[in-house]
């Protein structure tokens, strides 16, 4: 085939040769028409996720990995950073952001060395936060931290990292004058400073520390507000909204009210931010998302296709009560994709079908 387009292509060229010299007389000046320069195309600097499990997809899979794959392979390709930690509650997500500033809650003093000092703190406004949840392992950009002009790395210990109370810990980069760090000194991450001019993904709510439907859009304004370009941003759904006394309900009833509270919080987030939201549940229980997934030898019995017709989340789809399988990601990323080009935010081919 490439043989034949360039046989044709030299062709072509021979003809044209022809035809401009039978044209050609002694008297005749050939002006060759200019082509107006090529525009150059302004991407966007780049997409950042911002989220806890929904967002960071455990396993196999991640949603940021397959944007990546789409915009590789329709040569858009632009910078995906996900600063989502599995169950970071909207409060800690905001404040590793920066829109909630982390104060250093009791003095301490840096040594000259690089030995690790205990550190305690406090996010500005006194709700509860929990960064490095997971330690160093995903850290959601608050390894590498500044306090008091003092560069360093915050740590916490392998021992306490799933506790209420944590231990925290700071060790400078280099060696230098011993400094004292007084309290109310803001610490400074990575994540607060490096993607403010990033198009941000926020899908955030599912670890709770929200009131309403109301508090959440009002959390999620204030992260796009933290961002250059205030315009462009996506808003992915939860794919269940967390309950509240809800323990002592039969499964019944519990099923009712899941249902209730999930419709309710899909309509509120979609009535607000129009064509910026993505409801994952009504697109992961669409006719053709449900294709793709039974094309991957995933079966549905008789309770998952009743809950697939309420358009909630199926047994089958689910790994654990918290994260979906990596088929479900897979998905989630084709939707936020087509959400990103639909929003013009890439420069794009035709995608096709995301699906084949």
């Amino acid at each position: 085939m490439k043989i034949l387009k360039r046989i044709i292509a030299l062709a072509s060229v021979a003809v044209m040769s022809i035809t401009m010299f039978s044209s050609c007389n002694k008297n005749e000046v050939i002006t060759i028409e200019k082509k107006p320069a090529t525009e150059k195309i302004q991407r966007n600097t780049g997409i950042v996720c911002w989220g806890s499990s929904i967002g960071y997809s455990q396993y196999k899979c991640s949603f940021t990995k397959v944007i990546e794959d789409h915009m590789m392979s329709d040569e858009c390709y632009i910078p995906v950073v996900n600063m989502s930690v599995p169950k970071d509650s909207t409060k800690t997500i905001l404040a590793r952001a920066g829109i909630t500033k982390i104060l250093v809650s009791k003095k301490f003093t840096v040594p000259k060395g690089l030995d690790p000092v205990e550190i305690q703190f406090k996010a500005e406004d006194n709700s509860y936060i929990f960064p490095l949840r997971y330690g160093i392992y995903c850290d959601g950009g608050m390894s590498n931290v500044t306090i008091g002009n003092v560069k360093g790395t915050l740590s916490i210990t392998k021992d306490s990292a799933q506790r209420a109370k944590p231990k925290y810990y700071f060790t400078r980069k280099k060696e230098g004058k011993e400094v004292v760090i007084n309290k109310g000194e803001q610490i400074i991450s990575d994540s607060m400073t490096m993607y403010s001019d990033y198009i941000p993904v926020i899908c955030m709510g599912e670890a709770g520390t929200w009131n309403d439907a109301k508090d959440l859009i009002k959390q999620q304004q204030a992260l796009i507000n933290s961002c250059k370009d205030k315009d462009k941003f996506v808003i992915v759904g939860m794919f269940n909204v967390p309950l509240k006394d809800a323990d002592n309900m039969d499964e019944d009833e519990k099923y009712k009210l899941q249902k209730k509270e999930n419709e309710k919080m899909d309509a509120a987030l979609a009535k607000h931010w129009g064509d910026h939201y993505i409801n994952i549940r009504e697109y992961l229980c669409s006719e053709e998302s449900i294709k793709y997934i039974e094309s991957k030898d995933i079966e549905f019995d008789k309770d998952d296709k009743k809950k697939i017709k309420d358009k909630m989340i199926p047994e089958s789809l689910k790994y654990d009560n918290e994260n979906l399988l990596d088929v479900a990601y897979q998905l989630i990323g084709d939707a936020v994709y087509e959400k990103l080009v639909e929003l013009d935010y890439l420069y794009h081919k035709t995608p096709g079908d995301l699906k084949k």
